[in-house]
């Protein structure tokens, strides 16, 4: 196996989770050559959830050790290359669920911007907080009247801040609470708090409050904890843990990546969809490019909306666009 890459930035249209550390996230598209196929992938490590630096990413790589991000990515490249072997779309034969609209910083969000989202079609907001809870908790009830009218369920991700957990749901008014599809991560991971939550009524959801954490364990230490696992192909195979978790609603969302790394998750969810019931798998969150200011890839998937388009080509798409990139080999 021989590997390239390519490194790239992206520049963060606004706060994009409590837990972001600036504004510009770096990362690169893989270019993986087997004797059977040649295929594509991104790797975009979250430091702050756990990942290691993109560095040890590559080098690993590179030594032929890679770590469980690039690894993941090695899958992805994989099912690209083998698709663009046979001249295919990885997505044929597949439809991909619906996503939401993803509102990086919900104090920005208007009356009109709502309606504007209903018009295009979305049924889903989610909106990060957890920076300023009181300002942004009084900004969502100053909206509570376009989401009911607009029919617009809300789902609201701490990315594990939330003073108090429970603290920052009793602060809910009831006509809020009736609007929510669910609460990510509200507090770090706690059997015991995050029981105590749910039991007070909050549909909860578990994401990555402790990066070292598999939500099928945490399903194991309390069942009735969440009733929600977002999953996130980048850094897990959804398929197995659908497999593993079958009393659970199931999301999938892109990991705020480069577009090549939404078409991989919007490929993984794709496939979930045709192994489970309806009423598992939710509207999902792979349409997440508009958090970043425009670039060629992201201007490739079209404009924004709720529903995923295949990009053009073969694989994973983008073909003219990863042709013309520089690529680096990667070398031990």
């Amino acid at each position: 196996m021989k590997a390239w890459a390519h490194r790239y930035v992206l520049r963060a249209r606004g706060p994009l989770g409590s837990r972001m550390r600036g504004r510009e996230r770096t990362g690169a598209l893989l270019r993986i050559e087997t004797p059977a196929w040649q295929g594509f992938a991104d790797c975009h490590p979250w430091t702050e959830l756990g990942d290691p630096s993109l560095a040890d990413q590559l080098s690993c790589l590179a030594a032929g050790r890679p770590l469980a991000l690039a690894a993941r990515s090695l899958e992805h490249a994989r099912a690209d290359g083998e698709a663009r072997a046979r001249g295919r779309s990885a997505f044929d034969g597949l439809t991909v669920p619906a996503s939401h609209l993803l509102c990086s910083d919900i104090v920005t969000l208007t009356a009109d911007g709502i309606d504007a989202a209903a018009a295009i079609g979305y049924r889903r907001v989610k909106a990060k907080v957890g920076r300023d809870w009181p300002a942004e908790l009084a900004c969502l009830v100053r909206l509570l009247p376009k989401f009911q009218t607009n029919k617009i369920q809300l789902r609201l991700d701490f990315n594990a801040s939330a003073p108090g957990g429970s603290a920052a749901w009793s602060d809910v008014p009831k006509a809020l609470r009736e609007l929510l599809d669910f609460i990510e991560d509200p507090c770090p991971w706690s059997a015991g708090a995050w029981r105590e939550l749910s039991d007070a009524g909050a549909p909860l959801a578990f994401d990555r409050p402790d990066p070292g954490l598999s939500p099928a364990v945490a399903y194991g230490q309390d069942a009735r904890a969440f009733s929600t696992v977002v999953l996130k192909p980048a850094v897990q195979d959804v398929l197995k843990l659908a497999r593993d978790l079958p009393a659970v609603r199931l999301a999938v969302t892109s990991y705020l990546d480069h577009p090549l790394g939404q078409a991989s998750a919007a490929r993984e969810a794709a496939r979930l969809a045709g192994e489970l019931p309806a009423h598992r798998l939710l509207i999902g969150g792979l349409r997440s490019e508009t958090a970043y200011e425009a670039s060629e890839f992201s201007d490739a998937l079209g404009p924004a909306g709720p529903a995923f388009p295949a990009p053009e080509g073969t694989g994973l798409g983008f073909d003219l666009l990863l042709e013309r990139l520089p690529w680096k080999e990667l070398t031990a």
